[in-house]
């Protein structure tokens, strides 16, 4: 691999956890820090929380506890593979692409009996994460370039790129949430 793949590697990888980072922030949740490390296999973690990584099952935990609600979880798993596909102008099929896909289908399970609802949810929530990483495409394109140069970026230096935290999805969980993404599923489906 030349240094241009490597350094586009890098970049992308960097686009994934910048990925991870906004769809937390813009959902009112903190992000402790999130690093790159640069060595023969890139390695990349975003701390959703103190000490929760979400390639570890207990940081998916810890998350899901304090989201509060799996569809705030979903977004977050389903945005660092979405915002590093969008920058490699491909839909990924990368192991950790995959596994953050994979985590939000899981934490699907406990939304909906049926398949199909799972899938329609699936669906609505993905698009909704795709609207926003569309949205945010030169935020995102500063926190990796930040990532990239710093190794590693805290809260201080992500709310100096993407401001103060905010809300930008309706807290449905605290508003019958499962019922509106259900019937919202249930109407897509038919159309």
């Amino acid at each position: 691999m030349d240094e241009t793949d490597y350094e586009r590697e890098i970049f992308q990888t960097a686009m994934h956890e910048a990925g991870h980072i906004l769809a937390a922030w813009t959902q009112g949740l903190d992000v402790e820090c999130a690093g790159l490390s640069f060595d023969d296999d890139t390695d990349a973690r975003t701390l959703i929380i103190p000490g929760a990584r979400l390639t570890d099952k207990d940081g998916v935990s810890a998350l899901l506890e304090n989201c509060r609600s799996v569809e705030k979880c979903i977004r977050i798993s389903f945005a660092g593979p979405i915002a590093e596909g969008r920058f490699a102008n491909t839909r990924l099929n990368v192991t950790a692409a995959h596994n953050d896909f994979k985590r939000g289908v899981l934490l699907l399970r406990d939304l909906a009996d049926s398949q199909a609802e799972r899938e329609a949810i699936s669906d609505y929530l993905h698009k909704q994460t795709e609207n926003l990483v569309r949205r945010h495409w030169k935020l995102l394109i500063k926190l990796a370039t930040e990532l990239v140069t710093h190794g590693e970026i805290c809260s201080a230096q992500i709310e100096a790129v993407l401001g103060p935290r905010r809300q930008e999805f309706e807290s449905r969980a605290s508003h019958g949430g499962l019922r509106h993404l259900q019937k919202h599923a249930g109407s897509r489906k038919s159309m």
